[in-house]
């Protein structure tokens, strides 16, 4: 799979996704990190992986440790960067996600984390 995720693609996201909205989202992120943070690093051998992951055919499931809204922001400036040619979608704790619900526009959708019912549309979209 070439390209951001498709339209059909995210279905899960309530037909919010947008790629152009992806676009300008993840360059305002990157700024946003540029000016919020001293530095943002990454570990070498994790860039061999990450581009190993970009041009890999099949689906790659990458999880996050904590699903607030940093996680998510950090999951766009890593598919800016290293997976640009990989759709990203990214789990946020569902109250967050009413506050920051434009996150939706980029791949984020929402979760309950003490409620694993939560998951079935995006447990049937990672099968596919």
């Amino acid at each position: 799979m070439t390209g951001r995720a498709s339209h059909e693609e995210v279905r899960v996201l309530e037909d919010r996704y947008s790629d152009r909205f992806f676009a300008v989202f993840s360059w305002y992120v990157a700024r946003m990190f540029r000016k919020s943070f001293h530095g943002v690093r990454i570990e070498p051998a994790s860039i061999d992986v990450l581009r190993a992951i970009n041009s890999h055919e099949g689906p790659v499931i990458a999880l996050g440790n904590h699903p607030g809204w940093w996680d998510p922001l950090v999951a766009v400036l890593l598919s800016r960067v290293y997976l640009p040619d990989r759709p990203m979608l990214a789990a946020m704790d569902r109250s967050e996600l009413e506050r920051f619900g434009i996150l939706r526009r980029v791949g984020v959708f929402g979760i309950e984390p003490d409620e694993p019912d939560s998951l079935p549309a995006q447990v049937d979209f990672l099968r596919r």
